[in-house]
């Protein structure tokens, strides 16, 4: 087997961007700087250098080297311009401009969690997320199924959903918790039934169906729908839905957290029930799950806050003097409001609306009101998702700039 590198990770403790945290993939070198396409980008520090210093991991300590910076980068307050490339042991820390960072590896208490389980430990891991998933479950010793059947999963292999059993001493674990965790390649189980039962469970809930009678495909295997979906279930809903499986373990939304879901959770909300959640049989047979009206709408805003902080991401990390005199709470607002104007064309897709949010601070915040512009955003005869790709073709230089001058007033 091949074993993937431990990702690290880039903590800034004190300065400007303090509680940044940036993934480190082992397997290079990582630039630190303030320019907005250094790996990790402090665009707010104005003491770092565009590249300040790189970083690598040679397996046992991270090489710090500074790039000729203007302020320099220190270690226990010396300076290592002159000295070079120096080993920092995992979790050192050192000073760059303003800021104090530290390297640390991926945090060991998940994967000791999760082998210390009282209970055998599974997983549902999605073979899509990453190309690297697939050649590592194939090649593993482990135990796995697909949760596809028939000529489906021969076909769709290589992206399917798989259960896998996994040993406290798996070497299939270590690697998939150090180089998926935090990557949302799936989530992890315990229980005390066959395999084949867990296996049969866990394919009654590849589709559900919504109030209209129209089936959907159910990526509950995906930490940001299970952590969202498990607390809108009511009790008869929990009780269907765990079956046979004792826990959930996930990667929170922060991923250094590990996230544990069980049915003693719900006995504590309803204790009058005592043992009746943990009633389950192997035959009981089930419809497709319906899911509530009010579940969707979970699941709608859901995705709109992760919408909502990718945007506020990508502005800091791509546009940072276009917002750096904004708080926190105003680029959300502004960037809120970009995304609800931009429904108002029809506009409904992630790259749509972050496209037409990101537009609204590089050329003007009414960009949209241009005559040319606004046709073509309001194009009837062109596909919605393809609406903002026909603007931008069709939008000239001229026109562009007539929106940067005449429609960058900032009223809603």
């Amino acid at each position: 087997m091949t074993h993937m590198p431990r990702p690290g990770l880039l903590v800034i403790l004190t300065g400007p961007n303090q509680g940044r945290t940036f993934f480190i993939p082992l397997d290079k070198t990582i630039s630190i700087g303030s320019a907005f396409d250094a790996w990790a980008s402090l665009p707010h520090d104005l003491h770092l250098s565009d590249y300040h210093c790189t970083l690598h991991y040679d397996g046992e300590y991270f090489h710090l080297t500074d790039l000729n910076s203007q302020q320099g980068t220190q270690v226990h307050g010396i300076d290592i311009a002159t000295i070079g490339s120096v080993p920092l042991p995992v979790g050192e820390c050192f000073t760059a401009g303003d800021s104090t960072l530290q390297v640390q590896l991926w945090p060991p208490e998940v994967l000791r969690t999760l082998s210390e389980q009282s209970e055998p430990l599974l997983a549902v891991i999605d073979a899509s997320r990453d190309e690297s998933i697939w050649p590592l479950l194939s090649r593993s010793k482990a135990y796995y199924s697909c949760l596809f059947e028939g000529t489906r999963a021969q076909s769709l292999a290589a992206w399917a959903p798989y259960l896998v059993s996994l040993s406290p001493s798996s070497a299939l674990l270590k690697s998939l918790v150090q180089a998926g965790w935090g990557k949302h390649w799936g989530v992890y189980l315990t229980s005390l039934a066959p395999f084949e039962t867990i296996l049969a469970h866990l394919r009654q809930w590849l589709w559900v169906q919504i109030e209209t009678g129209e089936k959907l495909y159910f990526r509950f295997y995906d930490p940001r729908t299970l952590r969202v979906f498990l607390p809108t279930l009511t009790l008869a809903e929990q009780q269907r839905f765990f079956g046979p499986i004792r826990s959930y373990l996930m990667e929170d939304e922060l991923p250094e957290h590990i996230m544990k879901w069980t049915p003693e959770s719900v006995l504590e909300k309803w204790p009058s029930l005592g043992k009746q959640l943990l009633a389950w049989h192997p035959s009981d047979k089930k419809s497709v799950f319906n899911l509530r009206q009010e579940q969707i709408a979970v699941f709608h805003r859901q995705i709109e806050q992760d919408l909502l902080r990718q945007i506020m991401q990508q502005l800091r990390e791509k546009h940072p003097t276009k917002i750096e005199a904004l708080s926190n709470e105003e680029l959300r607002s502004q960037v809120y409001d970009g995304i609800n104007r931009a429904k108002r064309y029809g506009l409904m897709d992630p790259a749509s609306l972050a496209t037409f949010v990101v537009l609204r601070f590089e050329i003007a915040f009414r960009f949209d009101e241009q005559v040319n512009i606004q046709r073509a955003l309001s194009n009837e005869k062109v596909p919605l998702h393809a609406r903002i790709t026909w603007m931008l073709k069709g939008t000239s230089e001229a026109d562009w700039l007539e929106a940067k001058q005449n429609h960058n007033e900032r009223r809603r």
